[in-house]
């Protein structure tokens, strides 16, 4: 008899799945079935007349291995097949070896996959799967990234008594589960962000009694991350305390319209930014050129947050033609290259940003991920260094510090740096469970890694 059967599944790093199955191969009749047994980083999905274990990843590479028993007949040939129509149509996907072991599968999309392993000996064999067969795990690749708005930040009237300020977000995605928004704030003292809730709703608000001790400019971030672990943030950078008392508040008031769609009014006449460095050399373009830019910059926003992200990216452009130093607008429309796969033009609007402020801390993110993407691991190590130079108390920026380091080969590096991320007083429960997640992986020593991070 021969029995693939599905072992278990981890999220290697945030970067790719490798799914093992077993097979015990002999001259016997062939069955098969899948099975998730450790029910690890899954999601339970219904659809049609079956159930499924659903594992949901933010990379588009899946390694699909298999295991032979020991007593077990070799195996001649190997055949993958892979189903975007919950197993209606089967397609056989390509192989550079016939008995390559684990295989390589790139999914052309986001959706939804099944997928088949077909197993060949001497003496026995599995037939392709027919429709309607069930495949032997199902991955949901999701690479979208919530988009996330602060719709106000407005201090409590009686502010200079309780040192409320009432928050309000809107993130917008199609894989939320449960409560995925969370909380953060820095000021220029702590540097680094520092929590202030998590496990909220993804259109809500939130009334945040704001330490004594905080003052001066302080930024707020709202953060919301989905079942892939894709992480969208907005930082609002508007606020000001001198003296017990808001004394500064700018930026942009946005709505929801009757449709549920976003729209954004301006406040007086300032640039909105959804980063926390602020825009420099205003002062080197005319009023005029200013005010359009800002006005392609906020239809660029809306587009952004509707997915609409080509006529995002030409939004932006437009923006950045009226005034090139607008750096809320490069910093976007370099994210939203990322998302299109356009790595070489997004690190290059992310060095424009550099080299006008070296210390850009979103644009130093941004060209650590655009460098691990492409492969260019001791860049990102370095970029991702400079980073930590000035966020010491970043645990994010610890865990990505120690996925570029394992891609390099330093595992005890990695394990450091995971260290840190997992015991920092700052970090999110969110952080911590991925970093604790993997230095059990680590130490498990069950992981080969070849592929660039999902930041």
């Amino acid at each position: 008899m021969m029995e693939v059967q599905g072992i278990s599944a981890y999220r290697q790093v945030h970067s790719f799945l490798c799914i093992v199955l077993g097979a015990l191969l002999a001259s016997a009749p062939i069955t098969a079935r899948g099975e998730n047994q450790n029910g690890h980083s899954t999601r339970r999905a219904d659809f049609d007349d079956f159930k499924m274990d659903v594992e949901v990843i933010s990379s588009s590479r899946v390694l699909i291995g298999y295991k032979v028993a020991a007593d077990a007949d070799p195996v001649t040939q190997v055949e993958l097949w892979y189903s975007r129509d919950r197993g209606q149509t089967w397609h056989k996907a390509p192989q550079v070896d016939k008995l390559q072991n684990p295989i390589t599968f790139d999914a052309p999309g986001d959706g939804l996959y099944g997928f088949y392993i077909a197993l060949r000996s001497a003496r026995a064999s599995m037939p392709p799967p027919k429709s309607r067969d069930m495949a032997h795990r199902w991955v949901r690749v999701d690479r979208t990234v919530p988009a996330v708005q602060v719709l106000s930040l407005s201090p409590d009237d009686r502010f200079d008594l309780n040192r409320e300020i009432h928050i309000r977000w809107v993130a917008e995605d199609d894989s939320f589960s449960g409560r995925p928004v969370s909380l953060h704030y820095r000021t220029g003292e702590t540097r680094s962000f520092q929590p202030i809730a998590d496990s909220l709703a993804t259109d809500g608000s939130y009334r945040w009694t704001v330490p004594e001790d905080v003052s001066g400019r302080v930024e707020v971030k709202v953060s919301a991350t989905d079942q892939a672990e894709n992480r969208g943030h907005y930082v609002a950078d508007w606020l000001r305390i001198e003296d017990g008392k808001v004394v500064h508040v700018r930026g942009a008031i946005v709505k929801k319209t009757e449709g549920g769609s976003i729209s954004q009014a301006p406040f007086r006449s300032a640039v909105t930014t959804i980063h926390s460095e602020p825009d420099a050399g205003r002062d080197r373009v005319s009023d005029r050129a200013a005010i359009e830019a800002k006005k392609q910059y906020d239809i660029g926003v809306r587009h952004r947050l509707r997915g609409e992200y080509a006529v995002a990216v030409a939004r932006y452009r437009d923006a950045l033609r009226y005034d090139p130093e607008l750096v809320a607008a490069r910093n976007d429309l370099a994210e939203l290259l990322l998302l299109q796969n356009k790595v070489e033009d997004a690190e290059k609007e992310f060095q424009r940003i550099l080299a006008a402020n070296p210390d850009h801390r979103s644009a130093l993110k941004g060209l650590a991920f655009g460098q691990a993407k492409r492969r260019q691991y001791r860049s990102a190590h370095n970029t991702l260094q400079k980073l930590l130079s000035l966020e010491p108390k970043d645990a994010e920026v610890w865990l990505n510090f120690g996925d570029v380091c394992l891609f390099m080969g330093d595992r005890s590096l990695a394990r450091d740096a995971w260290m840190k991320a997992s015991n920092l007083e700052s970090a999110s429960a969110e952080i911590k469970k991925r970093a604790r997640k993997r230095l059990g992986i680590y130490r498990s020593n069950r992981l080969a890694i070849d592929s660039p991070v999902e930041w």
